[in-house]
């Protein structure tokens, strides 16, 4: 098993979206790192991350390294990256190019939890 620290995971996560934002007309199984890397949760570094820390099986968006856009005002824990409306979601619905990189970019650059 991969040591995956925090920096690790963030460090795979900027590496893989900056890959995204350079080939928009790709999914993120695409991604040729794929190949030498084992197999992560969601095939997301952060979520793979968080799941170990937390000591979970299921999602721990909790645990989460980076700091993603609040949007769900009945929330005070944050929101879950795949929720409707997040930049991923936005980003998985997008038809043109233009749009993915947009999103791509925005989840390359989110910053560390506080």
């Amino acid at each position: 098993m991969m040591k995956l620290t925090k920096k690790k995971a963030i460090e795979l996560h900027r590496e893989l979206w900056d890959w995204l934002y350079h080939n928009p007309e790709k999914a993120k199984g695409d991604w040729p790192r794929w190949e030498e890397l084992e197999k992560v949760m969601a095939q997301c570094f952060l979520c793979e991350y968080a799941n170990r820390k937390c000591n979970l099986t299921l999602f721990q968006c909790e645990c989460c390294p980076l700091a993603w856009p609040r949007f769900d005002l009945w929330s005070r824990k944050g929101v879950f990256c795949y929720q409707k409306d997040t930049p991923f979601d936005k980003w998985a619905k997008a038809k043109s190019p233009r749009i993915k990189k947009k999103y791509a970019k925005i989840i390359r650059d989110l910053p560390e939890r506080k």
